[in-house]
């Protein structure tokens, strides 16, 4: 998993279909995801938390 995403981050939905978390971010022009297949793994941590 892509690291240091929350600086272009935009949204997060929950997939029902996939039953996974899907993260969307910006990196310079481009729109990227990250598809998490446990979302109970994903923390709320700042980036100073990290």
């Amino acid at each position: 998993m892509e690291q240091n995403f929350h600086e272009g981050f935009i949204c997060w939905v929950y997939s029902c279909i996939t039953t996974e978390a899907i993260i969307e971010y910006k990196v310079g022009n481009e729109i990227r995801n990250i598809h998490v297949y446990d979302p109970m793994w994903l923390v709320n941590c700042s980036a100073k938390d990290i």
